[in-house]
């Protein structure tokens, strides 16, 4: 486990080539900070389905989660004029 803030970042390994596009996408986001980017990458060790009203979430809430506004999800997260 990663020791940090409150979160862990983590990639999950599904399939046989997901390890090489993984690193090559980090490798590219890195090159945009000054510090290191610092996630797990680890292949998928079991897959537990949720229960039923877990299922198709956002269809059956369409407003989305209570504190994630659904109407910026194609904004982008980062202001590129502040990274640099």
């Amino acid at each position: 486990m990663i020791e940090g803030n409150n979160t862990e970042q983590e990639f999950i390994i599904l399939m046989k080539n997901d390890k090489s596009i993984i690193d090559t996408v980090l490798k590219k986001e890195q090159n945009k900070y000054n510090k290191p980017i610092v996630v797990e990458v680890e292949p998928l060790k079991g897959f537990y389905e949720a229960e039923e009203y877990h299922q198709d979430y956002l269809s059956k809430h369409p407003d989305g989660y209570c504190h994630i506004d659904l109407s910026l999800a194609n904004e982008p997260l980062i202001d590129e004029a502040k990274i640099s």
